[in-house]
């Protein structure tokens, strides 16, 4: 992933593709510990409690050292904010779920956003509309050409999939997301940094955003 610094002769600044699948990795193998532990919030139905309960564990230091995490720090509830052209103020413009800072000078913020999933429409609808369209827009990293959408499943992971890849298929959806052809298969299934990511999804941004594509990886994790 890279970050775009919109100043002269700035170059973009990367998250080398080793410590990104590294820190893809631990996202998983935290969420596996979890599940084995099974804490009191692990059966939470709201999000900000599972959430807030992953993030804990994700920046545990001991946890980081023993899964070989140690290029960055994480974030948890970071807001967005950009001065308004209008009125020469600061305005917020975005709070996320997660943020992880990678250790470079400089380096990019890899934004991850969570939404709960049942194999049911509702929240898949959701999961777009108030997640993924987010990214598009610009109103989450907009100087970021890649981010993560986290699916936290009741149910069946690769249901869920499906339901996900069967609602991107439609005319309404590619038009609404801004939907851009992939390189690999079906809206990259699988993705290009699988099996730890389950697909990917190109997106076309507005001019106001620094980059003017963004890739989203989609991780489904099983509760």
């Amino acid at each position: 992933m890279k970050r775009i610094i919109n100043a002269s002769g700035a170059a973009p600044t990367l998250f080398p593709s080793v410590d990104f699948d590294a820190f893809l990795a631990y996202l998983r193998a935290v969420w596996a510990e979890i599940k084995a532990l099974s804490p009191k919030w692990w059966t939470a139905k709201k999000e900000t409690d599972l959430v807030g309960g992953f993030y804990v564990m994700l920046n545990d230091d001991e946890s980081q050292l023993r899964h070989g995490v140690g290029f960055g720090h994480f974030f948890y509830e970071p807001t967005e904010v950009e001065i308004n052209p209008k009125t020469n103020m600061p305005k917020p413009i975005g709070r996320t779920d997660i943020q992880f800072a990678y250790a470079a000078h400089m380096g990019p913020r890899l934004t991850i956003e969570f939404k709960r999933l049942n194999n049911k429409s509702p929240l898949r609808q959701k999961y777009f509309s108030q997640g993924v369209s987010r990214f598009v827009s610009g109103k989450y990293a907009p100087s970021h050409d890649t981010a993560l959408m986290v699916g936290l499943v009741e149910g069946s992971a690769t249901n869920e999939k499906a339901g996900l890849l069967k609602y991107l298929r439609l005319a309404s959806t590619k038009a609404s997301l801004a939907l851009q052809p992939i390189t690999h298969p079906e809206y990259g299934d699988p993705s290009k940094h699988g099996p730890a990511v389950d697909f990917d999804t190109l997106h076309k941004r507005p001019t106001n955003c620094s980059c003017e594509e963004i890739t989203i990886g989609h991780i489904l994790l099983e509760r």
